[in-house]
């Protein structure tokens, strides 16, 4: 999922107090009774602490491509590019992608379901959304996602709940 900027919104924010979010997440139920969550496209395996929100959930340094600029800063790092054809500036990976709401949440899971399987081999897989905060103090800009719902990419959040 990439987040979209518009031209003259490419300036990084600093959260003033706590900004409620919202995650999808990919649950996956193993043949053996195991349930992990893991991140839409990334695959990256959420620790049950950070679900549980004892610690925040710290975007990942990502790898620099051949077609992006990186404009990481030592507090935020992250990959910025230009996409073709009338998307604008975007950030992919090296951020938590989130939403602004709990429906453009489920539409976006929605849309996961119609472009992935829900079964992989041995697994049972689900989308499902989590309450979150991007916690007061935070890097984070604010935009839109690929299917045009008002989303963040932060630099953490903090999971408070799971909504379904």
């Amino acid at each position: 999922m990439c987040l979209f900027l518009e031209e003259n919104k490419r300036t990084v924010k600093i959260a003033k107090d706590d900004i409620v979010c919202y995650k999808v997440m990919l649950r996956i139920i193993y043949s053996d009774g195991t349930v992990v969550f893991a991140t839409p496209f990334q695959d990256d395996i959420v620790e049950k602490e950070i679900l549980q929100g004892e610690k925040p959930y710290v975007a990942k340094v990502p790898g620099v491509g051949d077609d992006r600029v990186d404009i990481s800063t030592d507090e935020f790092p992250l990959i910025y590019s230009y996409r073709h054809g009338g998307w604008g500036n975007s950030i992919g990976r090296g951020a938590i992608h989130t939403f602004t709401s709990q429906k453009s949440a489920k539409s976006q899971a929605a849309w996961f379901r119609f472009i992935t399987s829900t079964s992989k081999g041995d697994t049972a897989r689900a989308y499902v959304i989590f309450k979150c905060i991007i916690p007061k103090g935070t890097q984070y800009f604010q935009g839109k996602c690929d299917c045009e719902r008002n989303s963040f990419a932060s630099r953490q959040i903090i999971f408070k709940e799971i909504l379904n």
